[in-house]
């Protein structure tokens, strides 16, 4: 397969977020990105984003690596995919991209390369992986349920009154009238309250659920290889 025929399959994965297997053919992920030497404009790192993970990819070698159309079979094992230091950038820095090659064991440029080196040392040194998992943290709950309270209430009630008023006639009484009984009812009405009571939809309470982000600081020990080199006479 030609150099111009797998460019165009990586871009077709990436397109289409084909598999990444390892090459055991165990799953790694999918095909996110693609990132290119900007010398030669030619795929150098595959782009690979585990299953579950929304922010930070992996990122594996092109070199090596085989596009069939439907799956991306890289030439590495999930375990070194997996310890491979992740990145969330669009670009690749110095630092990154040595990390990148000392973790693959790739070739440096030659003006890296020791001259005198006839059989290397690879160190190795541990490095954290943190994944997140979601878990119950707590449950709230609202609950309703019914109180009796004391209230009072100021109404004013309106009464009717009765008030005597007396006129004076001084003037002789008409021909015929006798002395004798009589009198006048009236009859008097005041207001009383009526109590009723009845059901009113006063709130209305629901939850809402949002998202906050807090910062972890984990702290852990890794185990890190040293190389000395001694020199002495034989």
């Amino acid at each position: 397969m030609d150099e111009s025929d797998q460019r165009a399959k990586l871009q077709r994965a990436r397109r289409d977020e084909l598999v990444v297997e390892a090459e055991d053919g165990a799953a790694i992920g999918r095909v996110d990105s693609l990132y290119y030497d900007l010398e030669t404009g030619r795929p150098a790192w595959i782009g690979v984003r585990p299953e579950g993970e929304s922010r930070l990819r992996t990122l594996v070698p092109v070199e090596g690596s085989r596009a069939t159309g439907e799956v991306v079979r890289v030439g590495f094992s999930r375990e070194v995919v997996e310890a491979a230091p992740r990145i969330d950038s669009e670009d690749i820095d110095e630092i990154t991209e040595r990390r990148l090659v000392d973790h693959y064991d790739l070739p440096k440029p030659l003006a890296e390369r020791e001259t005198a080196v006839i059989s290397p040392i690879v160190r190795h040194e541990e490095a954290l992986s943190v994944a997140k998992e979601r878990a119950e943290t707590g449950r709230v709950r609202v609950r309703k349920w019914v109180e009796t309270e004391s209230v009072t209430v100021e109404v004013a009630l309106e009464r009717e009154t009765v008030r005597v008023e007396r006129e004076p006639i001084g003037r002789p009484a008409a021909e015929g009238v006798e002395l004798g009984e009589d009198e006048i009812s009236v009859s008097v009405y005041a207001e009383r309250p009526v109590v009723d009571k009845r059901v009113v939809a006063v709130e209305r309470v629901r939850l809402e659920k949002g998202v906050e982000l807090d910062d972890v600081t984990i702290e852990d020990e890794l185990r890190v290889e040293r190389v000395a080199v001694e020199e002495g006479d034989e």
